[in-house]
């Protein structure tokens, strides 16, 4: 039983084995046709690839692969529309890289592309901005090389950086020309691919005429600011709304203290009501219109001075305007004490031509005059008391007397009040003319007015010429009385007032000590028109025959004049004053005045003293030598200088009269100084 199952176990696997043998001899058949065919089907498609043909089914000897031909197929046509459309992008494409090289070519701008640290790329306008061509700088120069040698390695980091994206904004670059000329440029740039490898590309502009642009303007403004802060006026600028945006001042010009109290605050805020509203009409104009508008105004400081000011108000902005202010207060003062000069140096000027007419006239009607007035008393010397013709030459003396006033005004006018002067008190010199014969006259023509004297306790000394201050004192009282007419008061005065240098500018009057003579009326006051001619000669509301010679108050103007001193008139409805200031004299021992004038001895009789009279007019002669005739003296004249020295010679004088003003030949100096040579002791009087 145990061989059996042995046998049939042999059987059974030589069966098997035989089995395995046979299908592994038919795999091998069948593996040697299947790699046939595989071959068969790689050179069939290696054939479509290369033809670019679609598979034809019908070579197909293998029904397995017709599904596989089926998607083959598929996958050729779906090669075909991808190829088409590659080719439509790749135009596209290659159209958009034609515009954009087109445009960038063409742009006022330098653009590049730097890869590696080359250019990639340069557009014209690069090239022409370095005077490179474009193929010098794609293949010679590098962008370095573009770089001012200061500024290289700074710039070779910014490209580092640009090209990893870590830079991108803008910077300014010092740059070189291939003529070596440094210029400014501004550099824009992004990181970018090329050729699938990172780099940058950006734009570049010559920014030299800017930079240029931007110094002027900077040094401008600093030019700007230093002249700002170089003038002494003060800058406001303001909104259109009135709102003070910022203040250039010294705070002690400012009429609110400080400058942050100012700050943001309108001017209704800080300013009077009525200045306030003038500023903003301005202001409002100013906006509208474009237009600079100057205006001037006054402050009441806080020092309590007035303060004028000068605005300029010009528009610095669309809703903004600058107000530039200056104080004025001292050039308003320069431009009235200019004034006033000029007024003064008119006056004089039209006094000095005056007084050379009146001087020829006056030494003319002089002449003339001696005649009538000398020839009228010789003539009263001559007839009786009761004579029937005595009133008439009375009346002819009176008239040339009158005359010969106007002729003395007329001469002081001409020249200098007095050519000699010493000092006198003039509280004395003023009641003096109260108790003379023609303030006692005046006083019986005005009865209504009362004349009032109002003098310092202390004398007060000044040099002058006694006889013109009491005539300045007799016409300025005179003019007040007929001003107030029927009722009122004429007050003389007098005080010392000290001249500091603030009164100097004022008054123009030097400094120290002076003394002011008043006089003041309480009649109607003088006219504004009429107050500037009132010195002027004849220049009178008043009848000419009321009284005077209407030279009155031109007596007085030459007198102070003269006198070194300064006359001021304050009028208005309630009077008019006259202040005469004279500088302060110190009282001169020896040099007291009599209190008695001593009066010559008209009736003394001569005794024959031989005179001779020279004088180069006919009727002065005459008379000259009737009087002395008269007088009991012995006479004799010639016509000229020249004609003494020829008499003296011959004939022993006691005495000569010489008038000063000859003409031709030797005036009464000239004849005086040859006559002592030869004569030392010869007495001589010289007169004009």
């Amino acid at each position: 039983m145990v061989f059996y199952n042995e046998i049939k176990l042999i059987y059974f696997s030589l069966s098997t084995l035989i089995v395995i043998i046979f299908f592994l001899l038919l795999l091998r058949k069948f593996n040697q046709n299947v790699k046939k065919d595989i071959d068969t089907i790689t050179t069939f498609f290696n054939d479509v690839i290369e033809s670019e043909k679609p598979i034809d089914r019908s070579q197909l000897k293998f029904h397995e692969f017709d599904m596989m031909a089926k998607e083959i197929n598929t996958m050729f046509t779906e090669k075909i529309f991808a190829q088409q459309n590659l080719y439509a992008e790749q135009m596209a494409l290659l159209e958009s890289e034609e515009k954009f090289r087109n445009t960038m070519d063409s742009t006022l701008i330098g653009v590049y592309i730097i890869q590696d640290l080359t250019f990639q790329y340069v557009n014209p306008a690069m090239s022409l901005m370095f005077g490179y061509s474009q193929e010098e700088l794609l293949n010679k120069i590098t962008p370095l090389d573009l770089v001012a040698p200061a500024y290289r390695e700074q710039a070779r980091k910014n490209l580092i950086r640009r090209e990893s994206g870590e830079l991108t904004r803008i910077n300014d670059v010092k740059c070189i020309r291939s003529n070596g000329e440094i210029f400014d440029t501004m550099v824009l740039g992004a990181a970018t691919s090329h050729r699938g490898r990172v780099a940058s590309v950006g734009t570049m502009i010559d920014i030299t005429e800017r930079k240029v642009a931007e110094d002027e303007l900077r040094r401008s403004k600093n030019r700007a600011t230093a002249l700002l802060e170089a003038i002494p006026d003060m800058v406001f600028r303001i909104s259109g709304d009135g709102v003070y945006l910022d203040v250039k001042a010294d705070s002690k010009k400012l009429y609110v203290p400080s400058r942050d109290e100012i700050i943001g605050k309108t001017s209704e805020e800080l300013l009077p009501p009525e200045l306030a509203k003038q500023i903003t009409e301005k202001l409002e104009s100013t906006i509208s219109s474009g237009k600079t508008h100057t205006f001037e105004y006054q402050l009441e400081m806080s020092d309590a001075n007035t303060t004028y000011f000068e605005a300029r108000m010009v528009k610095s902005g669309k809703n903004e305007i600058t107000t530039i202010v200056r104080d004025i207060t001292e050039q308003n003062k320069t431009a009235a004490e200019k004034n006033s000069l000029e007024k003064q140096l008119n006056q004089a000027k039209r006094m000095e031509s005056i007084g050379l007419m009146a001087g020829g006239v006056a030494h003319d009607l002089n002449n003339i005059l001696s005649g009538i007035v000398g020839h009228p008393d010789l003539i009263l010397q001559k007839i009786a008391a009761d004579s029937e013709i005595r009133g008439q030459v009375e009346a002819i003396r009176d008239s040339g007397m009158r005359a010969a006033a106007v002729v003395d005004d007329l001469l002081t006018v001409a020249r200098s009040a007095a050519s000699t002067r010493t000092v006198h008190p003039l509280n004395t010199l003023v009641s003096e003319y109260h108790n003379s014969p023609e303030c006692a006259k005046l006083k019986s023509l005005h009865p209504g007015v009362e004349f009032i004297q109002s003098l310092t306790k202390d004398e007060t000394y000044i040099s002058c010429s006694a006889v013109h201050i009491k005539k300045c004192i007799m016409n300025l009282v005179t003019n007040g009385a007929e001003a107030v007419n029927e009722r009122g008061t004429v007050t003389v005065s007098t005080k010392t007032l000290n001249i500091d240098k603030k009164k100097e500018r004022e008054k123009g009057l030097n400094q120290g000590e002076h003394v002011v003579l008043g006089i003041h009326d309480n009649g109607p006051g003088i006219s504004k028109l009429d107050i500037e001619h009132i010195f002027e000669p004849f220049y009178s509301k008043k009848s000419m025959s009321r009284s005077g010679t209407g030279l009155g108050l031109t007596v007085v103007w030459n007198t102070v004049k003269d006198h070194g001193g300064k006359i001021f008139v304050n009028s208005d409805n309630s009077g008019t004053e006259f202040e005469l200031y004279f500088p302060l004299q110190k009282p001169e021992e020896g040099n007291e005045r009599q209190k008695k004038e001593t009066l010559i001895d008209t009736k003394r009789s001569a005794h024959g003293e031989h005179i001779l009279v020279v004088d180069d007019e006919p009727l002065l002669r005459e008379v000259a030598c009737e009087i002395l005739l008269f007088l009991g003296y012995t006479v004799d004249s010639v016509a000229s200088g020249e004609e003494v020295i020829e008499f003296v010679q011959s004939t022993k004088v006691d005495l000569l009269l010489i008038d000063m003003l000859m003409e031709p030949g030797l005036n009464g100096y000239e004849t005086y100084k040859a006559i002592h040579a030869l004569y030392p002791g010869q007495k001589a009087v010289i007169a004009s």
